[in-house]
């Protein structure tokens, strides 16, 4: 959908859809056009979700509830099993550089930044995603097989662990 700018600010711009709507959408100072209307993408109204599925179903009107700062825990907690994680191993290069952060940790970041308001770095693990499994030759089942085949053998994991060991007493 078209959408006209119609002011800027540092680190974002309000924008006008042709159906009149508006949105102020995050963007970098260095952004590229292109980039600008991929973010403004996310707020486009032919790309939002319906707004039944934007209703929080964990609410009711009148509920009464206490404001509290949750507590931040330094341990991943999850629900799934071990067996059903499959380790990540290849790199991803993102817009942001976070040095010696692991593919889980980016994908961290990607969350947090994109719960924020700047998708960026979301976009761009989701765009080389999209390139991988465009690719005829993809597999999901070969993709889990060479995971499993880099994760269990055993030099490997001895050359990881000791390149994470040096990286740590530098």
């Amino acid at each position: 959908m078209k959408y006209k700018v119609l002011e800027i600010f540092p680190g974002q711009i309000k924008v006008e859809f042709e159906d009149k709507s508006w949105a102020i959408v995050p963007v970098s100072p260095d952004a590229s056009l292109e980039e600008i209307d991929n973010s403004v993408a996310n707020y486009d109204p032919d790309f939002l979700p319906s707004p039944e599925e934007l209703i929080n179903k964990n609410l009711s009107v009148g509920q009464k509830r206490f404001s509290k700062k949750m507590e931040v825990s330094n341990e991943v907690q999850t629900n799934a099993n071990s067996s059903d994680l499959i380790e990540i191993n290849h790199e991803i290069n993102p817009i942001v550089d976070f040095g010696k952060a692991s593919p889980f940790d980016i994908l961290v970041f990607a969350d947090y930044f994109a719960q924020k308001g700047d998708t960026r770095l979301k976009d761009s693990i989701e765009s080389k995603i999209q390139t991988i499994i465009s690719n005829t030759q993809f597999s999901i089942d070969n993709l889990i097989s060479d995971f499993n085949t880099e994760t269990l053998d055993n030099e490997t994991i001895l050359r990881l662990a000791e390149a994470e060991l040096n990286a740590e007493q530098s």
